[in-house]
């Protein structure tokens, strides 16, 4: 009877556990953890399943935002990076940036998505999340 009584209490704590790591949304249950992804609605998801739960289709990233950033060059011939761009404080890495704005220490303003991959590099030492262009323009 005591065992019994254990295995309840055991799985009362696992099923509590499910529903505070779950996210619910209009009947519809969902993991919670973060892997950002576009609704074809403009609206970015923490993950895949919560743009399924309002029944929309999604590229994996978060939906494009405008900013302000600063290209950087690092010397790839010592295992660098190549051009990142700080936006607010973080340096990213562009998946492609067009030769004309590869140029060290060039401001821009810029259209872009971060996706959920990363790159690492040694020169600057760091793990750099990866940004997809989507408009760029330098600022005079």
């Amino acid at each position: 009877m005591k065992t019994l009584k254990n295995h309840i209490t055991i799985l009362s704590i696992f099923s509590l556990l499910a529903i505070f790591s779950c996210k619910t949304s209009n009947d519809c249950v969902c993991p919670e953890y973060y892997s950002p992804v576009c609704g074809y609605n403009g609206k970015t998801y923490d993950n895949p399943c919560l743009a399924g739960c309002d029944q929309t289709g999604y590229i994996d990233g978060e939906c494009p935002v405008y900013g302000i950033g600063l290209v950087k060059y690092y010397d790839t011939i010592q295992n660098g990076c190549g051009f990142l761009i700080e936006i607010f404080n973080r340096n990213y890495k562009p998946i492609e940036l067009w030769e004309s704005y590869q140029v060290n220490d060039l401001l821009v303003t810029l259209k872009y998505r971060r996706l959920n991959d990363y790159f690492t590099c040694e020169n600057p030492q760091g793990h750099y999340q990866e940004i997809e262009i989507l408009e760029i323009s330098s600022i005079n």
